[in-house]
């Protein structure tokens, strides 16, 4: 069973289903490290967690969809869509708007938006993006999507 998805035309993109598989692990787990590194685009923890509680997220697949972004092969980073059809689309730093256009096109391609559900799910697919990370609000401002909400965290 072939769990890539057929590569787009534009960037030799690929999706590859998370399975999850000990490469496929390792991969994120690297992904998160880079990502960790580059200061605060991260939404979903504060501090980097260890190795065996990345394995034990990973492999309870919380989200409804994910895949690793491949181009000419390598890693280039994940793409995920939650039950609120939320979607998490974390890509190197070097990624241009063409490459998140790609990806985007890609992950529809493969995937429909659940039905809209008043008060509890948008109809259609909506990208949560660190407030810190301006390189993927400008490119998604670039690509024509709409800033429609900035979310908060309390004080400690």
């Amino acid at each position: 069973m072939n769990q890539r998805e057929p590569s787009s035309a534009k960037n030799d993109l690929q999706l590859e289903a998370i399975i999850p598989n000990e490469k496929q692990i390792e991969c994120l787990y690297q992904e998160l490290i880079k990502r960790s590194e580059r200061s605060s685009q991260n939404i979903s923890h504060e501090t980097m967690p260890s190795f065996e509680k990345h394995t034990a997220f990973v492999k309870q697949h919380p989200y409804r969809a994910w895949f690793l972004v491949l181009q000419a092969q390598e890693v280039i980073g994940s793409v995920y869509a939650q039950f609120d059809n939320s979607v998490g689309l974390q890509l190197s730093e070097a990624c241009t708007a063409t490459n998140i256009e790609a990806v985007m096109s890609l992950f529809r391609a493969h995937l429909r938006p659940l039905p809209a559900k008043p008060s509890l799910r948008f109809g259609d697919f909506f990208l949560n993006v660190a407030y810190s990370n301006k390189n993927m609000q400008q490119a998604l401002d670039t690509l024509g999507y709409k800033a429609t909400q900035i979310s908060y965290v309390a004080p400690k």
